[in-house]
């Protein structure tokens, strides 16, 4: 074995480790959304149960950090504090340093998935940048897409008869 084909094998082996790092990793933060969750309905329903004479301690989860924003919200503050648009990727960057939790494979997708369905959120001047809409450099989405021209399928072609 030459040198070169030992360094794409150890290469392979690598890029199939990461495979399954990532996917326990996946695994991993499901299980922990999960727990949060279940930590913010028991703080709820605690608060509810103490009423207002008594304030139900807050657990380190549930501090005023950004940890506690659902990271949409993160996102919409990060870019009002920063006041530029930026590019998504970025802003998912931004917000990991920042101690936000965003979920999925591909987090920046994710984020890029939920602010193109916010309204808070807009398209900036460039590719994959995105602001806030009340930006005047920064263009709304409209309500719905738009169409695109399909391809005709065979079953939606007029069907041959042949000739007798």
């Amino acid at each position: 074995m030459t040198y070169v084909e030992v360094l794409r094998s150890k290469r392979q082996t690598v890029l199939a480790e990461i495979e399954i790092l990532r996917g326990e990793a996946t695994s991993v933060a499901t299980r922990i959304s999960t727990k949060e969750s279940q930590l913010h309905n028991l703080d709820d329903l605690l608060a509810l149960e103490a009423g207002a004479e008594a304030p139900v301690p807050i657990g380190p989860e549930r501090s005023q950090s950004s940890r506690s924003q659902r990271f949409i919200d993160a996102a919409f503050d990060v870019l009002k504090t920063g006041g530029t648009p930026l590019h998504y990727r970025i802003l998912s960057e931004r917000l990991s340093d920042g101690g936000v939790y965003v979920p999925g494979k591909d987090p920046a997708a994710n984020l890029l998935a939920h602010m193109s369905r916010d309204q808070r959120f807009g398209r900036g001047p460039g590719r994959g940048v995105y602001g806030l809409a009340e930006w005047s450099s920064v263009r709304v989405a409209t309500q719905g897409r738009r169409a695109r021209a399909r391809k005709p399928t065979s079953s939606s072609r007029p069907r041959r008869t042949p000739r007798g």
